[in-house]
């Protein structure tokens, strides 16, 4: 079982592998079926915000909202989609934003 895995382009791809993580290089219709694959196999499944939106939305929320394995969604190397800042959505629905 590996420690980690990203599901991530092939640039980003190559960065995490030099860290030690399992990466799996999918297009866009290969991600739902790497995302479930990847959620059975590791306690950390990392995924770039540009493939996240491949996954089923209800699918992802319930992965991001559960306890194992831990996933999270990070920016690809070239910061094309950027992750969701789950501290200013959270502010902003509580009517607390800036």
């Amino acid at each position: 079982m590996a420690a980690a895995i990203a599901i991530a382009d092939e640039i980003t791809a190559a960065g995490l592998r030099l860290a030690g993580v399992r990466t799996i290089v999918a297009e866009a219709a290969e991600v739902p079926q790497a995302f479930e694959e990847a959620c059975r196999s590791a306690p950390l499944v990392l995924v770039t915000a540009e493939l996240a939106r491949y996954v089923p939305r209800p699918r992802l929320a319930a992965a991001l909202a559960g306890i194992e394995p831990l996933v999270a969604v990070i920016p690809d190397i070239e910061e094309r989609s950027i992750a969701a800042d789950l501290g200013a959505e959270l502010r902003r629905a509580l009517g607390v934003s800036e």
